[in-house]
């Protein structure tokens, strides 16, 4: 009876060709986690920014500061706002690229579709904080 010998790999030989496992790429699913996560986090901040302008503005018409700084205020207001659209555009992007990725990959393209309509969310809420916002600076 002939035994089998033993197969000993050393450090410089090749892993053996059966045991070459492909790894399914996962490109679609990161685009759409960095699409999700970007929209989500504009989302939640959209209110936040709101208050903060309410607050920052009632606190310095008590205090009788000047028209400049408030000004000041309202300029910062209007770039946070147009700032953060731009992020839900570069967020929104991040989800089409991801949904394309999975399409070509035959994965689920779920995350990135949700990451396209957090973002498109997050649009809508900023432009309505911009018309408070606006609507705060034709009071002051």
């Amino acid at each position: 009876m002939a035994r089998s010998r033993p197969v000993i790999l050393d450090d410089d030989d090749p892993p053996p060709r059966h045991s070459e496992v492909r790894e399914q790429s996962r490109d679609g699913f990161e685009w759409g986690l960095a699409s999700s996560l970007i929209g989500a986090t504009l989302l939640i901040l959209a209110p936040l920014v709101v208050l903060l302008v309410m607050a920052s503005s009632r606190s310095s018409l008590d205090d009788y500061s000047s028209h400049s700084d408030m000004t000041k205020l309202e300029i910062l207001s209007y770039l946070g706002v147009i700032g953060a659209i731009i992020f839900c555009i570069v967020g929104f992007m991040f989800g089409r690229h991801g949904m394309s990725r999975s399409r070509a990959e035959r994965t689920s393209a779920a995350l990135p579709v949700s990451g396209m309509l957090l973002n498109l969310a997050a649009v809508f809420v900023w432009l309505l904080s911009a018309f408070v916002v606006l609507g705060r600076g034709a009071s002051w």
